[in-house]
C-alpha cells in the first residue's frame, strides 16, 4: 500500500471508529444512568475520575515511545526498535506495579480525605477503586503495544480494536437490566474485563 492510500485508508477507518463510538456512547450511557440510578453513577464517575488522573503518565510516555520507535522504524534500524519496544515494556510494567501499590496503599487516604461517599455505599466504592486501579495497570502496560501499531502505521488493526471494544460495551450495559446483585459492581468488573480484553 502506497503512502497516500495507507492516508485515506487510515483516515477513513478513523471516521468510522469515531462515529461508532459516540453513537454506542450515547445509547450506553442512557441506559447506564437509568440502571445504576444518580448515586451509583456519581459514585463510578468520581473513582474514575481520582484514576484518570493518571493517564497523564500514559500519554506522555506513549509519545515518548512513538517518536523513538517511528524514528528507528524509519531507519529500518529493527534491532533499535526491538530494544526500545522492550525497554518500554520494562518501564510500564515497573511504573504500573508502583503507581497500583501506591493507590492500593492510600486508599484510605483518598477515601476520607478527598471523596465525599456516604457509609452505605463506602464499601462498594472501595470495590470499585479497586478494579478501576486493575485497569490503570493494564492500560499502563498496554502502552508499549498501542505505539508500536501507531509508529508501524498500523491504525486499521487499533481502530478495529477500539469498535469491537466500544461493541462489547453494549452487551455489559443491556446486562444491567437483568443483574440481580450490585449493578455497579458488575459494571465495574465488566469495565475491567474490556480493558483486559484490549490489552490481549
Amino acid at each position: 500500500m502506497d503512502s497516500s492510500t495507507r492516508v485515506v485508508v487510515n483516515t477513513g477507518i478513523q471516521y468510522v471508529r469515531t462515529v461508532v463510538q459516540v453513537a454506542i456512547m450515547l445509547y450506553t450511557s442512557r441506559v447506564v444512568l437509568d440502571n445504576l440510578g444518580v448515586e451509583d453513577y456519581g459514585i463510578y464517575n468520581l473513582v474514575g475520575g481520582v484514576i484518570a488522573m493518571l493517564s497523564f503518565i500514559q500519554i506522555n510516555l506513549a509519545n515518548t515511545t512513538i517518536r523513538y520507535l517511528s524514528y528507528h522504524h524509519g531507519k529500518n534500524d529493527m534491532p533499535m526498535v526491538i530494544k526500545i519496544f522492550n525497554n518500554s515494556l520494562c518501564i510500564q510494567l515497573f511504573f504500573g506495579l508502583v503507581i497500583c501499590v501506591l493507590l492500593v496503599c492510600a486508599t484510605d487516604f483518598v477515601f476520607a480525605n478527598m471523596l465525599n461517599i456516604s457509609m452505605e455505599r463506602l464499601s462498594v466504592a472501595k470495590v470499585v477503586y479497586y478494579l478501576m486501579i486493575g485497569s490503570l495497570f493494564f492500560n499502563l502496560v498496554s502502552t508499549p503495544y498501542f505505539a508500536s501499531l501507531i509508529s508501524h502505521e498500523n491504525l486499521v488493526y487499533s481502530s478495529m480494536v477500539q469498535i469491537v471494544d466500544s461493541i462489547l460495551k453494549v452487551p455489559i450495559v443491556v446486562s444491567l437490566i437483568y443483574v440481580t446483585f450490585d449493578k455497579l459492581i458488575w459494571y465495574s468488573c465488566g469495565s475491567l474485563f474490556l480493558v483486559i480484553f484490549n490489552f490481549i
